[in-house]
């Protein structure tokens, strides 16, 4: 407007007011064009030609985000609009907490696709909290936010769930009930599968329970939190601070301007590395993973913590979280890198032969004995409780039988071997999702000691290939003879704090039964619960040896005592919200009060003795108030 004001004044002469140069302009916009007012020069005319080409390429895209305002101002009852493609869908109930973690995770990532979009739909209206963040929030014109039921066609015509890029639906983690919750889940999942299968939309589903996956084959992914925790927990038995590893790669953080202390910096740098995977290289297969390991770290500041190994009889591979320095790498192997960029892990192909094994042989040389080659152990009591016929893989406990007492003071001897476990129920709790689809379909006969085949027979003599190896004992123990009353003479063992009940706890142990555990470095699992297990909770875990029970408080420094607190390697203080269903909000308070007993008991450790601590909340910071 002011450029045609001033050439009409400077060229011609004619000196517009501000409401007639106005006034032009919106009739020229608005391509009305009475003709009352007109362009007498050629920069007038090139300036109006530049309005009319300018308003034609900005008007309609600002229409649009208005009609797009108008529409998510309708509390959630819009539709999905073309524009909004690329886009995943999300389903279930939202709080703003959680909404904000779930927009960190997909949009605020490096490697985030710049256009795509996320939108939520719940069988409730949208708070004013979450409108508040989708019309005033950093993501505001990325996300959207819908009201429905999935099980109405319309709601997901409106919802565009077919040309969604994933869709993921979610189990209410705060729901009174955890399995009523599931079970609204599956019948979510359900409705989206039969939707979509047409168009082949990938499908994730987030549950509570494990023993729901069983019922979601349509899945491509299911992830279980209460499996999840116990599979971190676990490992962090098996080695030390895997999950304060995993969690730092997963969660997403914003470097801060200034810090306090030097590692703070140190700390913000590592957490822009990622995990990557590839195929070990040539130089790689047939050396052990320690001298790997310190090679790709000295010469292309890449670390290796782990290896996902081919498993033959269920083709799938398992991940092992920092196998022992004598693990050698197979070809069949991946290699899991944390580095800062994919550049890296391709230098780590371009690493000389020669020059590996030089560095190999130097190594040997200058830290043999660091890198010692551990020797079988030696059991002086390896026939006690067994005879000369007994395979040479069954493991005995070292302890001598418990003479009869009201109150078993000693666990009793075991015989256990690396077999499959005893039915498909134990196999869907491991939460393998290959595996379920698997249980079934693979049945072979069983053999003989001899290694003969044996002959058709009654169904208890077919074994089933799908189903996982794991320790097994010969007999399942009786719930009697896994309560013991101390752990006198027991010596590095696991001691487990449980503050109400036992619940179900099979994928903790079942991990730390692992096939790829060496027998001798299995260890005594204690729980320490205020009551003896139920026997439907029992069952679950009979068949597993060096488990025990004790009835006591965790909270109570005598029973913490008598259950070896300070003679155990490690001390797992689960949650209180593992116990219960429908837990308060402080539900961490007893597992950080039992915390701060434990270092008030355990003033000096034996070497690489820890504690572990499951908080459900971010209250860890509540651990180091004593």
């Amino acid at each position: 407007m002011a450029a045609f004001q001033y050439c009409e004044a400077t060229f011609v002469n004619i000196n517009y007011s501000i409401i007639d140069s106005l006034y032009f302009v919106m009739v020229t916009l608005s391509t009305v064009g009475y003709g009352d007012i007109t362009a007498q020069t050629e920069a007038s005319r090139v300036v109006v030609m530049l309005i009319i080409v300018t308003s034609l390429a900005v008007l309609p895209g600002l229409i649009s985000d208005v009609l797009a305002t108008v529409r998510k101002r309708n509390d959630g009852g819009g539709q999905v609009s073309h524009g909004v493609l690329p886009f995943i869908l999300i389903i279930g109930a939202f709080r703003p907490e959680q909404v904000s973690e779930i927009l960190d995770g997909f949009l605020n990532r490096e490697n985030a696709e710049s256009h795509l979009n996320v939108v939520f739909l719940d069988v409730n209206k949208p708070a004013e909290d979450l409108k508040l963040m989708e019309r005033n929030s950093m993501w505001g014109h990325r996300i959207q936010f819908l009201h429905g039921s999935v099980l109405n066609d319309k709601t997901l015509q409106r919802a565009r769930a077919r040309y969604a890029k994933a869709i993921f639906t979610i189990s209410d983690q705060n729901a009174q009930n955890s399995a009523e919750e599931d079970e609204r889940n599956t019948v979510r999942l359900w409705s989206l599968y039969c939707y979509t299968v047409s168009h082949e939309v990938p499908i994730y589903t987030y549950n509570l329970s494990p023993t729901t996956a069983i019922y979601q084959k349509v899945a491509k992914e299911i992830i279980c939190v209460q499996e999840f925790k116990q599979y971190l927990l676990a490992m962090n038995c098996r080695c030390r601070g895997a999950s304060t590893l995993l969690t730092n790669l997963l969660h997403q953080r914003q470097p801060m301007n200034h810090y306090d202390e030097p590692w703070q910096a140190q700390y913000d740098d590592g957490s822009c590395n990622e995990i990557y995977t590839a195929a070990p290289p040539d130089f790689m297969i047939g050396l052990p993973f320690a001298y790997v390991a310190l090679i790709v770290f000295k010469e292309c500041q890449v670390i290796l913590f782990a290896i996902k190994t081919y498993a033959a009889d269920r083709n799938d591979h398992e991940i092992l979280l920092n196998p022992s320095n004598d693990y050698i790498i197979k070809e069949t192997d991946l290699c899991v890198y944390i580095s800062e960029s994919p550049k890296e892990i391709k230098d780590i192909k371009y690493l000389n032969k020669g020059f590996v094994w030089s560095t190999i042989r130097r190594m040997r040389y200058e830290h043999e004995p660091q890198l010692p080659v551990r020797p079988p152990p030696k059991r002086k009591d390896a026939a006690v409780g067994s005879n000369s016929t007994s395979p040479p893989h069954d493991m005995i406990k070292p302890d001598e039988p418990a003479p009869a007492k009201t109150k078993r003071e000693k666990p009793p001897t075991e015989r256990y071997k690396l077999s499959r476990l005893p039915t498909p129920r134990h196999a869907l709790l491991t939460g393998s999702r290959e595996l379920i689809t698997r249980l079934g379909m693979s049945p072979v006969a069983d053999h003989d000691d001899d290694g003969r085949e044996n002959q058709v027979g009654p169904p208890d003599h077919i074994e089933d290939t799908s189903l996982p190896l794991s320790y097994i004992l010969e007999a399942p123990v009786q719930l009697d003879d896994a309560i013991i009353d101390s752990t006198e003479g027991m010596r590095g063992h696991i001691l487990v704090c449980v503050h109400r009940e036992v619940v179900n706890i099979f994928k903790f142990i079942y991990n730390l039964r692992s096939p790829h555990m060496k027998p001798e470095d299995l260890q005594n699992i204690v729980l320490l619960c205020p009551s003896r297990p139920t026997d439907k909770t029992f069952e679950l875990i009979n068949m597993f040896p060096k488990v025990y029970f004790m009835v006591g408080s965790c909270r109570q420094p005598d029973d913490l005592l008598r259950a070896g607190v300070k003679r155990a390697k490690q001390v797992v203080v689960m949650s209180e919200k593992e116990c219960l269903d429908d837990c308060e909000r402080n539900s961490d308070s007893p597992a950080i009060m039992t915390s701060h007993i434990i270092d008030l008991l355990v003033q000096e450790r034996a070497r690489n003795a820890y504690t572990i601590v499951n908080l459900s909340k971010s209250y860890h910071h509540f651990l180091f108030i004593l």
